[in-house]
């Protein structure tokens, strides 16, 4: 049986500006089949950001043929997101 996975909103709740790194961490609805389960998710932002205002959220949506750029823990229910890493899919190592 084949199953899917799907994403059905992000919660945000904090904005991260400064040494540690920029990001937005919050929770976000994942669904499997018909289950909804409520993960953690954390999502950089380019660096140098210092405020909401200066995010380019266009920029934080990679195209479809690029890889490497999200991490699913399912152990831990936490999705990491790092929209500036990702690679095309042709340059992704093989296996």
């Amino acid at each position: 049986m084949e199953q899917t996975l799907w994403c059905d909103g992000f919660l945000p709740q904090d904005y991260h500006f400064g040494l540690c790194g920029d990001c937005v961490t919050g929770q976000v609805w994942i669904c499997f089949d018909q289950e909804q389960y409520l993960w953690d998710f954390r999502l950089d932002l380019v660096k140098g950001t210092r405020d909401l205002s200066t995010v380019d959220w266009t920029q934080l949506l990679p195209s479809e043929d690029v890889t490497q750029w999200m991490a699913l823990d399912y152990e831990n229910c936490r999705i990491e997101m790092d929209p500036i890493s990702a690679i095309p899919d042709s340059l992704r190592p093989p296996g």
